[in-house]
């Protein structure tokens, strides 16, 4: 199994694949390419004629078109209806995104140039057209040791220099710092409502927030956070737990989890205000704590083990800090009164980094009620794993089951 389907139910995963090769399919087909360029003639008022094969990136079919006339390329970009669970929220929030880091930052970003639904028309769907920026490699590959199986994950190469590395890393240092400069007012995904103007909108996520949901405080998010663990333990039947200690691990996690949130206890280290962090305004904690990807393989999934990982992470992160504090201290940044490197480094060495990923069981710390609902859920979540079907959930029995979890609070 990939490393990427780990924990994600594979029954589930193969019916997709399914639907997957067909829709691969007709992407690939000369008469969707037709339309493709149809499309772009259409939208940009020039003739567009494509220059590359089709190929799949991040949850997208891409198109490299030639316009007429234009200096530089553009590249078409249909979200895949059976990779994305929600195209139409991916396409105009991506979009939206990219637009607000162009105009409030100085990220070098690919220009938006149209995005919405293509129309009668052409057939195609939803879509996005952007600048076209030639891909000179992705830092983790460059970062990473030789390996020749393409199915492991990448790792940092323990025999990186440091000069190198701290170049790589204060690169990466100086967009997040811009990525920090914006401020929100609530928490959730960007919308554009027209040339100049963003407003929140939450992308849904299974059966929980109700679409363009936004939060006023971190509190709130971290509560439906929370909800949304709880909901994939709850209804995901495979391959989620592997064992019924393993299932009693990730039950008192998130209870425990969800407990915190709703004392408010997981929002007392941040700022007052909110950031924007990649896709959505998010807690400020986020971008409070060391990135986890320094190590480009994150600590569940490192071949040593977590206690080998937070030993070799402790050396990078000084690295990292080091690279955080000279772009600080560059005049090009924007002076804010703090440093966020202070800020990492508090996250690290005070164990607050860890809070997103919530490892270890406290099973003394549940309530005589909570320990008795998770025997009888391990009972029946083991019963359930060892068959290996999918069920279409009906309302009454998501409440049942919510019920039981959450115990009616």
């Amino acid at each position: 199994m990939d490393d990427d389907r780990a924990d994600f139910d594979n029954v589930a995963w193969d019916r997709n694949d399914a639907a997957w090769e067909k829709s691969l399919k007709f992407f690939r087909s000369f008469s969707t390419l037709r339309k493709i360029e149809s499309l772009a003639t259409q939208k940009l008022g020039k003739t567009a004629k494509w220059v590359a094969p089709m190929r799949v990136g991040g949850y997208n079919s891409l198109y490299r078109m030639r316009i007429e006339g234009s200096d530089g390329d553009v590249m078409v970009r249909p979200p895949q209806p059976d990779l994305a669970q929600f195209p139409d929220e991916k396409t105009l929030r991506e979009a939206a995104t990219a637009r607000f880091v162009a105009q409030n930052t100085r990220m070098p970003v690919p220009r938006v140039l149209c995005y919405g639904l293509s129309g009668p028309d052409s057939e195609v769907g939803l879509f996005t057209i952007i600048q076209y920026v030639e891909n000179r490699g992705c830092m983790s590959h460059a970062l990473a040791m030789p390996n020749e199986d393409p199915t492991e994950p990448d790792m940092l190469n323990p025999s990186i220099s440091e000069d190198v590395l701290e170049s790589f890393y204060g690169k990466a240092a100086v967009h997040l710092l811009q990525l920090f400069e914006p401020s929100f007012p609530r928490i959730g995904s960007l919308a554009q409502t027209d040339e100049d103007t963003f407003s929140l909108a939450n992308i849904p996520h299974a059966i929980l927030p109700p679409k363009d949901r936004t939060y006023g405080t971190a509190d709130e998010w971290y509560i439906m956070l929370a909800d949304m663990n709880m909901a994939q333990l709850v209804f995901q039947r495979n391959d989620l737990v592997k064992t019924a200690n393993d299932c009693r691990t990730k039950y008192v996690a998130r209870q425990l989890f969800r407990r915190l949130a709703k004392q408010g206890r997981l929002s007392t280290f941040g700022f007052a205000e909110d950031d924007w962090e990649f896709a959505y305004a998010a807690p400020s904690q986020f971008a409070l704590d060391p990135p986890w990807w320094l190590l480009l393989n994150v600590p569940e999934m490192w071949h040593s083990g977590i206690g080998d990982w937070t030993k070799v992470y402790d050396v990078r992160l000084k690295t990292w800090l080091r690279a955080m504090e000279k772009a600080e201290a560059s005049p090009k940044m924007e002076a804010k009164g703090y440093a966020l490197s202070t800020y990492m480094r508090e996250s690290w060495e005070t164990g607050l980094f860890w809070l997103n990923y919530l490892l270890g069981t406290r099973v003394h710390l549940l309530s005589e009620r909570e320990s008795s609902a998770m025997e009888l859920f391990v009972e029946r979540k083991m019963d359930e794993s060892r068959q290996r079907i999918l069920v279409d959930w009906d309302d009454e029995a998501i409440k049942e089951r919510w019920a039981e979890v959450l115990l009616a609070d």
